[in-house]
């Protein structure tokens, strides 16, 4: 159903859209407060509860 050329044009591509996505996950880990890109920063915290009860 695709042509050959198109074919080889996807497959060249398929490795810079790869570098692209895995540096959105980095700069999304990094949560550097870029827009649109870094997650909230409350999403990040960790809040201490103690949910053991000692006798």
């Amino acid at each position: 159903m695709i042509s050959i050329s198109l074919r080889n044009r996807i497959q060249k591509l398929i490795p810079a859209v790869a570098v692209c996505i895995g540096i959105l996950f980095i700069l999304r880990g990094l949560g550097l407060g870029i827009p649109y890109v870094s997650p909230a920063n409350t999403h990040l915290r960790v809040v201490e509860s103690s949910a053991c009860v000692t006798p």
